[in-house]
Formats: structure tokens, C-alpha cells, sequence
């Protein structure tokens, strides 16, 4: 999570389990709140248009998002997991 204060904190023991796209996902997704502010959707779509520009999240990294998301019901802030990685996916493929 993002305090906004500046510094973000990751759950070492969640990310230990992701594989290296997720694990860089969660960390871009964090520090795009200080780029787009508080908006979860905004946080994702910036993350993933850095994954693509920097060349750590290749699109077959997708997969492991939606098994990672596929469950999630959403809340006030977050979309439903798999419409979250349909905006993902959305934004990966803008230009």
C-alpha cells in the first residue's frame, strides 16, 4: 500500500509466492499512486504501461494476473478481479 507520505508498503510473504511479473506489478502499481494519485484503476493502468515500456511484464504475464485476480469480488475502490485485468489489459495494449 501507498501512504502517501512517500513510502509504499509491500506484504514480503504475499509477493514470495508471485512470480517476477506480478512481483513487479504490485511494487509498479504502488508507485504509480504517486504518479496518478489515489485512483486504483489509474495505479493499474500506470503499471502496466511501464511492465510494457520497460520489458518486465511480457504479455504472456497475463495469465498468471487473472488466476492471481479471477476470485476477487472487487470493493468500493477496486473493480471485480476480472474486469480489473480487462482495464489491464486495455491500457497494455493503448498507444
Amino acid at each position: 500500500m501507498a501512504d502517501g507520505q512517500g513510502r509504499i508498503f509491500l506484504n514480503p510473504m504475499f509477493l514470495a509466492g508471485l512470480p517476477t511479473p506480478l512481483k513487479l506489478y504490485w511494487v509498479a502499481h504502488e508507485c504509480g499512486h504517486y504518479f496518478v494519485g489515489a485512483n486504483e484503476v489509474a495505479a493499474d493502468c500506470w503499471a502496466m504501461k511501464v511492465g510494457k515500456a520497460q520489458g518486465w511484464f511480457p504479455p504472456q504475464a497475463f495469465q498468471a494476473m487473472m488466476q492471481m485476480f479471477q476470485n476477487n469480488p472487487g470493493d468500493m475502490a477496486h473493480p471485480s478481479g476480472p474486469q480489473r485485468v480487462a482495464n489491464m489489459m486495455a491500457c497494455y495494449s493503448a498507444n
